[in-house]
Formats: structure tokens, sequence, C-alpha cells
């Protein structure tokens, strides 16, 4: 296997855990919440923050440092809007994943009523995330890849390609 494949492979697979566990955690959480049991949840959820910085960081991190290999190898060259496309979505994912940490813990802080608006606006930033993956993931199958050039270039999008 070529150093190309091997680092595609592992950033795709960096890739599938950190959009099935995010999904997998929000999901726990969720279930938690609908059982309508108070302690369960703040332990959901002090759980999910914990999964969060320990595992979900870690791999968060590692797909950033692959996809920059993958762009600093210059195996295949993308073009400068799939770029700001790609780190737009990556951003918004990272702000608002942290804000979402920081909702989490203040939850365990909180008392019954009030944790409730708190719970909620975690839900509506990790639909953020997800949505903001998802987007990230579109623009890598996007073919605005060009292969075996040595600069920057801009390839039309389908809308834009006429044909003669």
């Amino acid at each position: 296997m070529n150093s190309y494949a091997i680092l595609k492979t592992t950033h795709v697979i960096f890739a599938a855990v950190l959009l099935g566990g995010g999904m997998s955690l929000f999901l726990y959480c969720l279930w938690i919440y609908y059982q309508s049991n108070l302690t369960a949840t703040k332990q959901a959820l002090l759980l999910t923050l914990k999964i969060n910085v320990n595992i979900i960081a870690i791999v968060g991190l590692l797909q950033i440092i692959t996809g920059f290999f993958l762009i600093y190898l210059k195996l295949s060259h993308f073009t400068m809007r799939w770029i700001v496309d790609v780190i737009i979505s990556n951003s918004v994912a990272l702000l608002s994943w942290l804000i979402g940490l920081f909702i989490l813990g203040r939850c365990q802080l909180l008392d019954d009523k009030q944790w409730h608006y708190y719970f909620f606006s975690w839900i509506i930033l990790c639909v953020v995330v997800m949505i903001s993956l998802i987007l990230v993931y579109y623009f890598m199958t996007d073919p605005m890849l060009i292969s075996h050039s040595t600069t920057l270039q801009y390839v039309p999008h389908h809308s834009e390609l006429t044909i003669d």
C-alpha cells in the first residue's frame, strides 16, 4: 500500500468514529432523558462529557492531522473553494462542540428546574455539529479534486460545465 491509501483509510476510519460516536452519544443521552430519571440523565451527560474529552477530542484531532497530511503530501490537490468550505464547516463543528462541552459541564451544577434549558441547548448544538460534519463529508466526495498537479487549480462545479 502506498502512503496515500494508508492515510486516506486512517482518515476515513477517524471520520466514521467521530460521526458515529458523536451520534451514538447524542442518541444515548436523548434516550436516557426520555426515561424521566433526572439522576440517570445527569450521569449520562457526565459520561458523555468524559467520552467527548477523552476519546472524541483525540479522534477529531487525529482526523484533522491526517487531513492536513493528505494535503501536505500533495498526493491529491484541492481547489481553494474546497479548502475554504471544509475549514468553515470544521470550524462551525468545533465551535459548537466546545460550547456543547461547556453546557454538559453546566448541566451537572444546575438544580432540577434549570438544567432542562441547557440540555435542549446542547441538543441543538449536537444537531449543528452533525450537520457541519455531514457537510464536510459531502465536500470530501464532491468532485473538486485534481490529481497529479503541482498547484491549486479551479475545477468548475457540475452546474458550471457546458457542452458545446
